[in-house]
């Protein structure tokens, strides 16, 4: 009875010898046709990074230095290409101010302005109102009109300071300006409604068209704005003429005032 039972024993023992020696050699097989098939990509890589023979972990390290290498070279070569870009742009923008400058100044009827930085705009300053840096040692007083791009009437001074000074835009909400249709010479309330806009009201058998000029009214006429649009209906006898300025002030970096 003994003895059937060692025998058992041994049998179960073979059977599990067996199942292990097969399980074991299917793993073998597994990998040496995994290393066989991948052995050409794994000795380029262990090439690349100049480790051939060395054990798979200094190899695995050695990549991940290489890699890290390269990630701070990549970003080394960004900084340096964001700031030659940043030089360029910034060499663009002060030719472009010269240009712009040079075209200002170089125009003889500027004689009699003083060319002022703006210093802040209509989305920084209440009421459409910009700020300048001349002020009253430079010459500038209450009232003076102030142009952009050497021909554009745009507001007017409303307030000086010693280095400073406040100008008032046309197009503010509310501000009359005694203007003139380009071709006529009918006298026009221009009101400003925002952001360089205009309205006129006039009589219904004025014809004006869109693009049509509006004048300042002065000796030397100056273009305030551009017509862009009318609104009338049948019953009315009179009709609104839409104008907008054709200087976006946003776009400003330089205006001048005119000194008289």
């Amino acid at each position: 009875m003994i003895d059937l039972y060692k025998h058992k024993q041994i049998r179960s023992a073979n059977k599990i010898f067996i199942i292990i020696v097969s399980l074991l050699s299917a793993i073998l097989i597994f990998f040496l046709i995994f290393f066989r098939l991948n052995e050409s990509s794994l000795n380029e890589s262990i090439w690349r990074v100049g480790l051939k023979g060395q054990s798979v972990p200094k190899v695995f390290a050695g990549y991940l230095k290489s890699k890290n290498k390269l990630q701070n070279e990549n970003v080394e070569l960004r900084n340096k290409l964001d700031e030659a870009n940043l030089q360029i742009l910034s060499t663009t923008i002060y030719k472009d101010e010269n240009k712009k400058l040079k075209e200002i100044l170089g125009r003889k009827e500027h004689a009699n302005m003083v060319l002022a930085e703006i210093l802040s705009k209509p989305n920084k300053s209440p009421y459409d109102i910009i700020v300048i840096d001349v002020g009253n040692v430079d010459g500038i007083v209450v009232g003076q009109m102030v142009i952009a791009k050497g021909s554009v009437p745009i507001g007017e001074i409303v307030e000086v300071g010693k280095k400073n000074s406040k100008a008032k835009l046309y197009s503010t909400p509310g501000t009359i300006t005694e203007a003139l249709f380009e071709g006529n010479q009918i006298d026009l309330d221009l009101k400003g409604t925002g952001s360089g806009g205009f309205e006129i009201t006039i009589p219904k058998d004025v014809e004006v068209h869109v693009g049509q000029a509006i004048l300042s009214k002065q000796v030397y006429s100056r273009i305030i704005a551009l017509i862009s649009g009318v609104v009338s209906t049948e019953h009315d006898s009179y009709k609104k003429v839409l104008a907008k300025s054709p200087i976006n002030i946003q776009e400003l970096s330089w205006v001048q005032v005119v000194i008289e």
